[in-house]
């Protein structure tokens, strides 16, 4: 969690979303994480998924 870090613009952005515009907000998270892929990458560094598999190569596969 120390390597998690959205700035409040952020956190504002998403609730309007799905709060407002009344959006999924899965959908809102799916296309916020492919338009800043590079910042969650960030997020996972070092870190694996449940089957073990690197997180990074994770997300890379499913958003690119």
């Amino acid at each position: 969690m120390k390597q998690f870090d959205v700035d409040v613009d952020t956190v504002d952005e998403w609730v309007y979303e799905y709060g407002y515009e009344d959006r999924d907000p899965d959908e809102v998270a799916d296309e916020w994480i492919s338009e800043n892929l590079d910042k969650v990458l960030e997020w996972v560094d070092g870190l694996e998924i449940v089957d073990g598999q690197d997180a990074q190569e994770a997300l890379r596969e499913a958003y690119e």
